[in-house]
C-alpha cells in the first residue's frame, strides 16, 4: 500500500524548494519506490511531501534522497517522555 510522508519546514519557500527540487530531481527520478514528490506552501514555510510504495521503503528514501536537501530544523523541546513500546 502506497504511503505518504508530509513534512511542514520552517522557513523554507517556494524559490528555495524549486532549487532543491532541481537538485534532488535526478536522485529521485532513480530511487525504485517513489512515486511522488511535491510541495505547497503552509503557514510555517513550506510541506514537502513524498509518495511512496510502502511504508517500509519510506524511511530509507526519505534519508537517502529527501533529507540531505533539506534545511535543518531545531526545536527545542520541554517535558519530553519517553515510551517504551513491547
Amino acid at each position: 500500500m502506497s504511503v505518504i510522508n508530509a513534512t511542514a519546514v520552517q522557513g523554507l519557500d517556494a524559490a528555495t524548494f524549486d532549487q532543491l527540487v532541481t537538485q534532488l530531481d535526478p536522485s529521485l527520478q532513480a530511487a525504485l519506490g517513489i512515486r511522488s514528490h511535491l510541495g505547497y506552501p503552509c503557514e510555517s514555510g513550506w510541506t514537502v511531501v513524498g509518495v511512496c510504495d510502502s511504508e517500509e521503503q519510506l524511511p530509507r528514501l526519505f534519508d537517502a534522497n529527501v533529507k540531505p536537501g533539506l534545511p535543518p530544523t531545531v526545536v527545542d523541546l520541554s517535558n519530553v517522555v519517553s515510551v517504551r513500546g513491547d
